[in-house]
């Protein structure tokens, strides 16, 4: 094997190496570990609507587990009346999932704060 044979080994090596640690880094940042579930409650008298994809409608008293990403932080759910109106947000802020509230109550849900990113889903 000649010089240049073995520099284009070494680079077509180099590259793949170099590809590898890329796919690496990019699962660490979506690797599961940063999920937690979290009971949202809707404890008022009327029903509700959560802006999550799909919405959920919830009745007094009836609680559904949404899924929050805690590298997505912080993120507000809006929470909406039967009329459409806007009644406030429940906000998932945390480093990590051990921050996370693991439970939050619809009559929690404060004025929604400009800039903060929507509740994906």
């Amino acid at each position: 094997m000649n010089r240049s044979e073995a520099r284009g080994r070494r680079r077509i090596l180099l590259l793949g190496l170099g590809l590898t640690l890329a796919a690496t880094a990019c699962g660490a940042s979506v690797d599961g570990d940063q999920w937690v579930d979290v009971k949202v409650t809707n404890t008022t008298v009327a029903p509700v609507t959560l802006d999550t994809h799909p919405v959920r409608h919830l009745a007094p008293g009836q609680a559904t587990v949404l899924h929050v990403d805690t590298n997505n932080d912080p993120q507000a759910l809006r929470v909406r009346a039967a009329s459409g109106q806007v009644l406030g947000c429940l906000e998932f802020a945390g480093a990590d999932k051990s921050a996370v509230a693991r439970s939050q109550s619809v009559s929690d849900a404060a004025p929604c704060q400009q800039g903060v990113r929507p509740f994906p889903g």
